[in-house]
């Protein structure tokens, strides 16, 4: 018994040099070659897509390469996550779910700030790795109270239908679980935008306050541990995130 804890402390002490940029891409890239390039594992999601916004799957799929490398994000989400006493007592123990990570980037990232590896998943519309399942977040493919912690970072935009997929957080967390929230601030309205990208993507509803995004789920939120908001003067000054932490009642 008390090789093994020594073995699980020694494991968490190796983890966190996943924190360390370099050493993560590095794990990321080389896992990416094994799963994607050599064992050519790629899979796309090919179900029902109407409560997707337009572009959504053939967009994010282009950006695997890039988001080997840029992951930055999810320490806005992280951060705040694991400084939550119950989820520090629990790390090690607490499943956790990344939602729209499109490589395992995040994921490692999440093992660094203490989440036990084997307890981490990720869902999104396309996948590689054995870590990340291929599905649609409007119908998750798992049961009900699955998770402690779940993080959806930057991917709500993509939605047509944001009340089925904050319903169906609600419904894979566990009652008093965790759920981390990031957007960005829209200056541009979504004829703009599509204007930007030279087509249209993502949702068509753009929101910009935390109690307009979570209102679908405003009578499950137990407890705010953190809140960011956007406004049009940070977005001038290039500070777009929105960020929310909350705890889940039933």
């Amino acid at each position: 018994m008390e090789q093994t804890s020594k073995l699980a402390g020694l494991v968490r002490r190796l983890q966190q040099f996943l924190l360390v940029r370099e050493i993560r891409i590095a794990v990321s890239a080389f896992r990416y070659v094994l799963y994607a390039l050599i064992l050519r594992r790629v899979r796309r999601f090919s179900g029902d897509d109407r409560n997707l916004g337009a572009n959504t799957l053939d967009y994010n799929f282009k950006k695997i390469g890039k988001s080997l490398h840029v992951d930055n994000r999810i320490h806005m989400l992280a951060r705040p996550v694991t400084a939550i006493s119950y989820v520090a007592t629990q790390l090690p123990f607490a499943k956790t779910l990344s939602i729209g990570p499109r490589a395992e980037g995040e994921l490692l990232a999440l093992a660094g700030y203490g989440f036990s590896w084997s307890n981490i998943h990720g869902l999104d519309l396309f996948s590689y790795s054995p870590r990340i399942d291929v599905g649609d977040m409007h119908a998750m493919p798992y049961p009900d109270s699955s998770f402690d912690v779940i993080v959806c970072g930057w991917t709500l935009g993509y939605s047509d239908n944001r009340p089925k997929a904050l319903a169906e957080m609600v419904r894979v967390l566990k009652p008093g679980g965790i759920l981390a929230i990031g957007e960005s601030y829209h200056s541009k309205t979504y004829e703009e935008g599509a204007v930007y990208h030279g087509y249209e993507l993502g949702s068509r509803d753009r929101i910009n306050q935390l109690d307009e995004i979570v209102a679908p789920i405003k009578d499950n939120i137990l407890n705010w541990y953190f809140r960011q908001e956007a406004t049009e003067e940070d977005y001038r000054r290039e500070i777009t995130a929105i960020v929310g932490v909350f705890s889940i009642k039933k």
